[in-house]
């Protein structure tokens, strides 16, 4: 399984991939801000039951097309 607990803030910045699946993280709990700033990324799978902060501005300038969230945040 996967050990990701954060993402800190601007971790994927420029980063060049376009699909991500955290949903096989289940201990993932925050992402930071701008963690997905001008990326590429264009779905992002977010079905993470621990998440409970997305931070300001995460996905900034990215050209994300698809958020997949199972909960409220």
């Amino acid at each position: 399984g996967c050990a990701v607990k954060f993402i800190g803030n601007n971790a994927f910045y420029s980063a060049k991939f376009t699909e991500l699946d955290l949903s096989v993280c289940p201990n993932l709990s925050y992402i930071g801000d701008f963690a997905f700033r001008i990326s590429p990324l264009q779905t992002l799978q977010l079905d993470n039951p621990a998440l409970s902060y997305i931070g300001n501005n995460a996905f900034y300038a990215s050209t994300t097309q698809t958020l997949n969230l199972n909960k409220r945040y």
